[in-house]
């Protein structure tokens, strides 16, 4: 059990079987059709932790990070695709950057765990943010593969840290998430609406989709399709749900 190394051997059991994923709907904006789920880690809490990026931290810190994660994202497979079939939406899931350089990071675990599924690679989208920088060649080599494998890449969160841009220029993502900093106050902030209005025309530009993160009002949901965004996930949009298996 991989997530043992999360907690001391009395408490790895509880760690083990307290996290669990919830899953966020993402809608076109224009249809209301569901793109897409990010599966989003819960009972951190109940395992211990005082946030989710203590999970990885403390799998990092152990040097286990990459068994970690794939263990969850084999839990996030098993309940979406348990759930929803294998030719439904498609299954978000967040990347912690560190893995692309991590000591025990081993190659073709994902595609091993789709095969067991049925699914296409096509039918996962990595989200990948700032939190942890995109430092080294390896690291990008490591996305490429995952590109050239047919999974989909996402900027998590975009306009909410310093290496935005440089990320985006670097990385060619399939998929742009705005952060919600923007999103609040759209309909009144004319700056924020040109910010927005600016990130979608350069994401379209290169061929990327958008969407915007945490739309929570109907005014929100309305100021987002009038600058062009395609697709809108936020608590207005539909609330994490938990997939019970089939």
């Amino acid at each position: 059990m991989n997530l043992a190394c999360l907690a001391p051997p009395t408490a790895a059991g509880d760690v083990a079987d307290a996290l669990s994923y919830a899953f966020q709907p993402i809608r076109n904006i224009k249809s209301g059709d569901v793109f897409g789920y990010e599966a989003l880690l819960r009972g951190h809490r109940e395992a211990g932790f005082a946030s989710i990026g203590e999970v990885f931290d403390a799998a990092f810190a152990n040097g286990r990070l990459h068994a970690v994660d794939l263990e969850l994202r084999a839990r996030a497979c098993a309940a979406f695709f348990g759930h929803l079939g294998t030719n439904g939406p498609m299954l978000f899931f967040n990347l912690d950057n560190r893995i692309l350089d991590s000591l025990d990071y081993r190659i073709g675990g994902t595609q091993t765990l789709l095969v067991q599924h049925g699914v296409h690679p096509a039918g996962v989208c990595f989200e990948i943010s700032e939190r942890h920088q995109i430092a080294t060649d390896n690291a990008t080599q490591t996305l490429n593969a995952y590109r050239r494998q047919g999974y989909q890449l996402a900027i998590d969160d975009f306009g909410a840290g310093y290496a935005g841009l440089a990320m985006l220029y670097d990385q060619q993502p399939d998929i742009l998430k705005i952060d919600r900093f923007f999103i609040s106050d759209l309909p009144r902030d004319d700056k924020k609406r040109l910010f927005v209005t600016a990130m979608v025309e350069l994401a379209h530009a290169l061929d990327i989709v958008v969407i915007a993160e945490g739309v929570e009002t109907q005014a929100e949901f309305e100021a987002c399709r009038s600058v062009g965004c395609d697709l809108a996930q936020g608590w207005h949009i539909g609330m994490p749900e938990m997939f019970p298996r089939r």
